[in-house]
């Protein structure tokens, strides 16, 4: 039958987000061991993370530590906020919470931004 997907489920909350993100890269066999690591939490617009409208800075911090556990080479946390946060990078990851989260980690992705061509009808470059 070939390979099936497989999904971790766990009941959880803000304050053992450790322990679960722990537990879905031990399960998922997850190898960052010298490697670049894009985090990338949604960060919609300035909202507070009790809003739930972003990627809560409480998993973010989580998955940074796993991620130092486990050796990558390099971490990036960043995001080019949508809606209403376009642009305003900087100013969305603090309101969220998820600049202090991130610490030194953090970068503002929208301010080198790239054009890539793409081989499609629609558009030339993105």
């Amino acid at each position: 039958m070939g390979d099936r997907s497989r999904v971790l489920i766990r009941p959880a909350d803000y304050d053992c987000l450790d322990t679960v993100v722990e537990e879905a890269f031990e399960a998922f066999a997850v190898d960052v061991t010298g490697k670049k690591v894009l985090v990338k939490p949604n960060l919609l617009s300035a909202r507070s993370p009790e809003k739930g409208v972003t990627t809560h800075p409480a998993l973010v911090a989580a998955v940074i530590k796993s991620l130092e556990k486990r050796n990558a080479r390099e971490i990036v946390v960043g995001d080019n906020s949508g809606m209403s946060g376009y642009g305003e990078n900087d100013a969305v990851a603090a309101k969220t919470g998820v600049l202090g989260a991130a610490g030194k980690y953090f970068r503002n992705l929208g301010l080198s931004p790239v054009r890539v061509p793409l081989h499609n009808p629609h558009a030339s470059e993105v």
